[in-house]
Parts: structure tokens; C-alpha cells; sequence
């Protein structure tokens, strides 16, 4: 284990290819992104049987699980974790939630929201104008 404070944004996808494991056997976690970002990265994880990991990370390669309040499923699964191979493909998961396509998805629901608001604006428009 390296405990290393803060650590700089840039320098966050290095440290974790040099990870043997990125470990996050959360017992409450809102999305996993540094799960998702280790695998993006190549390196394997160990995650909580809980969501959301258990929503987003179900079939994907280099993930193994464990029971968060459990010592020695925790110790399990970090040695499973440590004997997986590192991937050499980003897994489908970190496509799917990927930066750009997140912003993509943001970017065609607000084009969506911002045409509905101009045509409810152009009938009141021409309401006013009969």
C-alpha cells in the first residue's frame, strides 16, 4: 500500500498503470469513478458487492468483488485482484462512461430541451400575434 496525500490530477492515470490494484471495498459509494478510472488505466480493481458497482461493473473484466465489512473477503478479493492479468483493451464500462461521451449525451439533451423551449416560445408567439 502507498499512501500518497493529494495527488495532482495529471499525475493520477501514471500512478494508477504502476498500481498493482486500485482497491475500493466502499461501504457506500456514489458513482466509482477512481474504479472506473484504474481500469481505464489497465490496472485490475476490487470493489464492494454493492451498487453502484455491482450496476456498472457486473461483466467486466479486471474487476474482482468482496463483501466491504468482511477482513477476509477483503483480503480475498485483493489477491484475486493482484493475480489478474492487466488489461490490455479499455473495458466496454469505461466507453460507455467515458468523458466525451458524457458530454455528448449532456450536449443532445440540452439541444433537445433548447428546441422544445423555441417552439413552445414561437406558438405563444404566434398566439400573441393572432
Amino acid at each position: 500500500m502507498l499512501r500518497t496525500g493529494t495527488v495532482p490530477d495529471e499525475l493520477l492515470p501514471a500512478l494508477m498503470r504502476r498500481a498493482a490494484v486500485v482497491a475500493m471495498p466502499s461501504l457506500m459509494e456514489g458513482f466509482g469513478l477512481a474504479a472506473l478510472e484504474g481500469l481505464a488505466c489497465g490496472t485490475p480493481v476490487l470493489v464492494s458487492r454493492r451498487p453502484p458497482f455491482t450496476e456498472h461493473f457486473r461483466n467486466s473484466p479486471g474487476v474482482a468483488w468482496c463483501e466491504p465489512e468482511d477482513t477476509a473477503s477483503i483480503a480475498a478479493g485483493l489477491q484475486a485482484a493482484a493475480r489478474m492479468p492487466r488489461l490490455a483493451a479499455t473495458p466496454p464500462v469505461c466507453l460507455e462512461h467515458s468523458w466525451s461521451r458524457s458530454a455528448a449525451l449532456h450536449e443532445a439533451w440540452y439541444a433537445e430541451l433548447l428546441a422544445a423551449r423555441l417552439a413552445t416560445a414561437d406558438l405563444e408567439l404566434q398566439t400573441l400575434c393572432n
